[in-house]
């Protein structure tokens, strides 16, 4: 009895795994969707040009709205890793779900990069989509790049 219960319990656990997937997006056409995401990420996408987009999802257990996340993520970036704010917008997913971009600017062994930062928050989740690469690739794709973080689903 005890192994029967344990097996139902195996099998509606990975049930609702599958059911609820990964988050993703379509992104731009000279990205790739990485089959196995680079880890911490629930979705990663590569370009040629080694610029990267990925999602991580958080538990939003206790509501937060999006100002809150927008705000402790913009602080992230600024305060911890020394990112320079350039720039925030709105965007909508095609869900109706409201969310936020910032840009960010960095500088590595003379290198300039830049960071496009994307805040989509539901009751239960906050969905952290990260964009970025080197400076003069991203602020090219910027437009494209902001416009995948509307398929989110």
């Amino acid at each position: 009895m005890k192994r029967s219960i344990a097996i139902c319990l195996m099998l509606v656990t990975a049930i609702i795994a599958v059911s609820c997937g990964a988050p993703e997006i379509v992104p731009p056409k000279n990205y790739v969707v990485l089959e196995e995401p680079l880890i911490p990420y629930d979705f990663t996408a590569v370009s040629s040009d080694d610029c990267r987009i990925a999602i991580t999802e958080r538990d939003n257990e206790n509501k937060g709205p999006l100002e809150f996340w927008a705000n402790a993520f913009k602080n992230i970036n600024v305060k911890n890793w020394g990112r320079k704010f350039i720039e925030e917008g709105k965007f909508s997913t095609q869900l109706g779900e409201p969310g936020k971009f910032m840009i960010f600017e960095s500088k590595n062994n003379g290198i300039d990069f830049l960071y496009i930062v994307g805040i989509v928050r539901t009751d239960k989740i906050v969905y952290v989509i990260d964009a970025g690469g080197r400076k003069e690739i991203i602020e090219k794709e910027k437009d494209s790049i902001v416009n995948s973080f509307k398929t989110l689903k």
